[in-house]
């Protein structure tokens, strides 16, 4: 019955232990530069992102489109996110899930610095002339290692939307204007 009380008490500890390391995880807020112009498919959308005091966070970016037709490449990703350049203090650059999700590893605190592309295929090009749409491009940004920091992006949360994607349009959408002969 001791042994019991004792286990039990343990047990409590650890959990009050593990809610309150949770509930006090460090907020890091990530400063997010947005492409220069308006961001649109067939196009390179060039991101950049700078914070510090978060070592040892395992960043992970991951990207969707919402309210988007379905891509004509149905085997690939409308989206990928490429490495472009980032600090010495930033590691293990890898893009994963066919393109829509890059991680990677801050080793100090000091300030990180990391700029990527994000492009956004053609496929998603419908057979209606769309030129403004109301496509949007979100990026979520989570840390994954153990330390669990809360990200934030731009102070709003951990979520950024890129709203209205802008589609290039097809002026000649007839197929035989395309047929070639070998």
């Amino acid at each position: 019955m001791k042994n019991q009380i004792q286990t039990t008490a343990i047990a409590i500890a650890l959990c009050m232990f593990t809610f309150f390391t949770k509930a006090q995880s460090q907020t890091v807020n990530i400063a997010l530069t947005l492409p220069a112009d308006t961001i649109g498919a067939c196009e390179s959308n060039v991101y950049a992102l700078s914070f510090s005091g978060a070592t040892g966070a395992r960043v992970v970016i991951t990207a969707s489109l919402s309210n988007a037709p379905a891509a004509n490449c149905s085997n690939v990703s409308p989206i990928y996110l490429d490495f472009i350049a980032a600090s010495n203090n930033v590691s293990n650059v890898v893009t994963y899930n066919n393109g829509q999700t890059m991680s990677f590893t801050v080793t100090n605190n000091n300030a990180v610095t990391l700029s990527y592309h994000a492009f956004i295929d053609c496929s998603i090009i419908s057979d209606t002339t769309q030129g403004n749409s109301n496509i949007n491009f979100v990026q979520t940004f989570t840390d994954s290692s153990a330390t669990n920091y809360t990200l934030s992006v731009n102070n709003q949360g951990s979520v950024h939307a890129s709203l209205n994607v802008q589609i290039p349009t097809l002026v000649a959408l007839s197929s035989n204007l395309n047929q070639v002969a070998y």
